[in-house]
């Protein structure tokens, strides 16, 4: 639990992921059924961060800043 406590951030929204979420949501939303917001979200707060999101979600496949396990 400890490792997972030194690796873990919570990244505040702010302004500039809220817009980049708003324009991923955009593109995906007709491109991926199922898409949300909060997977939107997920990727602009990644992207802001310069980090990848790995997840086990079909959805994500197709962004290169995706890792899908």
């Amino acid at each position: 639990m400890v490792v997972w406590a030194t690796r873990t951030a919570l990244v505040s929204v702010d302004r500039q992921i809220a817009v980049l979420a708003g324009e991923i949501n955009h593109r995906q939303k007709s491109a991926k059924r199922g898409w949300g917001m909060a997977d939107s979200t997920i990727l602009a707060t990644a992207r802001a961060a310069n980090a990848k999101v790995v997840t086990g979600d079909y959805r994500f496949e197709g962004p290169s800043d995706a890792i899908i396990i």
